[in-house]
């Protein structure tokens, strides 16, 4: 599914704009994650330097099956999924649990989920993927409705967001259930 096409509805100039006339200058990351960019950001993880890929998968690791078996989502949904390693962390938990979901990732990188998509179905064979081409801080209302949701932003997405619109985007995201 596009929400959008990153060429011709982007937001970079607006952005730029904006963010140069702050005070403390930015530019939001999601500028930087095109093809070439993610494939980019996958190296950078793969670094010994680069320890906070490491951290969160040991995290996720010890507490996935728990998650799952929590959960027992009929939907699990990923903002900004990227290339989804840590996805396969839930998705080998969902199966072993015997829990079958289906996989909605969300990124602004269509080439990027084309290539995760395909890595998980020839790995998850039973998984069902809808990948959504889209900008997780404008298209949210695009994510599927369904009482059985688990919603993840795995790794260090969420620190690219000040914190008070962090806390807007998981409530956006997660709908009524979350609360401040």
């Amino acid at each position: 599914m596009h929400a959008f096409d990153p060429l011709a509805e982007s937001t970079l100039a607006d952005d730029v704009r904006h963010g140069l006339r702050a005070r403390r200058k930015s530019i939001p990351p999601k500028h930087f994650y095109d093809e070439h960019g993610s494939q980019l950001f996958d190296q950078i993880c793969e670094l010994p330097e680069y320890y906070l890929t490491r951290s969160e998968e040991e995290l996720l690791a010890r507490s996935a099956k728990e998650i799952l078996a929590a959960t027992r989502p009929t939907e699990l949904i990923e903002l900004g999924s990227g290339a989804a390693k840590k996805t396969t962390l839930l998705l080998d938990a969902a199966e072993a649990l015997g829990n079958v979901l289906r996989y909605h990732p969300l990124d602004v990188c269509e080439p990027m989920l084309r290539t995760s998509a395909e890595a998980l179905l020839a790995r998850y064979p039973w998984l069902e993927v809808r990948a959504i081409v889209a900008d997780y801080e404008r298209h949210l209302e695009l994510l599927p409705d369904g009482e059985r949701r688990l919603v993840a932003f795995l790794g260090s997405t969420i620190g690219n967001f000040a914190p008070k619109r962090s806390s807007v985007a998981c409530r956006s995201a997660c709908g009524p259930a979350i609360t401040s």
